[in-house]
């Protein structure tokens, strides 16, 4: 005679458990007629990808363009005494125009500058030329002249954001939570 084991109080007999299947799914739907798509092959010429057109960028609309002569003029040869400030890309100068309009002159520095061709510096200046916001300083023009690339701001007299948020002074104690947060 067999004995059955007896079941420890933990353990559950699976023996008499019924398993239920799920039945199995529908068949697919049948394919849809394809329409007859012609694949023409293009060649590809070793000689038609050495020297693709190369497309000059288009001067930008509304920047003007200075010179280094003239930038040097209106900021007294990049003083100390002009510098409003340094940052990741380059110095900021205040610079005077004759006409006494006061602008902004970004500086790149040389190590940021040499990563970059002219080409790309123009294309750089035309997206950055689109931009329109009341709450971005919009750029006046640009400068690529001996190996030098500048780019030419309105000045903001209240300086910037960040001076606004973080500085020191009384202007940064009017701003509450909720005038930052607007």
């Amino acid at each position: 005679m067999e004995t059955i084991p007896k079941l420890l109080e933990h353990e559950i007999d699976m023996s008499s458990l019924y398993v239920f299947s799920m039945p199995s799914p529908p068949p697919p739907p049948p394919p849809l007629p394809v329409e007859r798509v012609i694949v023409e092959p293009t060649l590809f010429h070793k000689e038609a990808n050495i020297n693709p057109p190369k497309k000059s960028p288009v001067p930008p609309t509304f920047a003007k363009t200075f010179t280094i002569a003239s930038l040097q003029q209106c900021t007294n040869s990049f003083s100390q005494d002009n510098l409003i400030g340094l940052g990741m890309l380059g110095s900021v100068y205040r610079a005077e125009l004759p006409d006494g309009k006061i602008l902004a002159v970004k500086k790149l520095d040389k190590r940021v500058s040499d990563h970059q061709t002219d080409d790309e510096f123009l294309e750089l200046i035309n997206s950055i030329d689109r931009i329109r916001h009341p709450n971005i300083a919009e750029l006046i023009g640009y400068c690529a002249e001996h190996g030098q690339r500048l780019l030419i701001y309105e000045y903001c007299i209240n300086g910037s954001l960040e001076d606004a948020l973080h500085s020191d002074d009384e202007f940064k104690t009017r701003l509450s939570w909720n005038s930052r947060y607007k």
